[in-house]
């Protein structure tokens, strides 16, 4: 009778364990309806044509220095302050992030090609140039894909060494992250 006692307590232990690992996990998906009228509004009239529509919220803890590097906070229970949605347009797999105002902090979107070339030559030159680059590069809008304010974001390795670099349309380095 004892093994099955024990068995029982595992079970329950278990359950409680991922139970509690699931709850800590506070990015929270909104449903359209949960989103400020403001900010939907906003998102309808810039991109009417959008599909594949996924709203999250985060609170305030993600916001960084300028508005092309914000750090989405994944464990949080304070109240969403900003809101991000997941699109695609006909031409581009898009993220915005908007604050709880409806203001439009900036748009992000994959590139899976190349380098733009403004960059090559400044990165080739740099400290990173024998880095290994290894994800999608992600270009960052300050307003949309027309807008000629971009900032291209792409992670670099050597070793154990990582580095998240952002670079502006002009080739310049605006900011170096180390990933830990």
């Amino acid at each position: 009778m004892e093994p099955k006692i024990f068995k029982i307590i595992a079970i329950v232990i278990m359950m409680m364990a991922f139970s509690t690992a699931t709850y800590g996990q506070n990015i929270k998906k909104q449903n359209e309806t949960d989103i400020p009228i403001l900010i939907s509004q906003n998102f309808v009239n810039e991109y009417p044509n959008s599909k594949d529509v996924k709203w999250r919220g985060y609170s305030e803890e993600f916001l960084g220095v300028d508005w092309y590097d914000y750090n989405l906070s994944m464990n949080s229970t304070k109240p969403f302050q900003y809101y991000v949605v997941d699109f695609t347009t006909e031409k581009y797999q898009l993220k915005a992030i908007y604050e709880k105002t409806g203001k439009k902090i900036a748009v992000e979107g994959k590139i899976i090609f190349k380098l733009p070339t403004e960059i090559p030559s400044p990165f080739e030159n740099s400290n990173y140039s024998g880095w290994k680059i290894t994800n999608d590069m992600i270009i960052i809008y300050q307003n949309d894909p027309s807008d000629v304010t971009k900032v291209y974001k792409f992670r670099v390795e050597k070793g154990l060494l990582k580095h998240d670099l952002l670079y502006s349309s002009e080739g310049v380095l605006l900011k170096d992250n180390t990933i830990k």
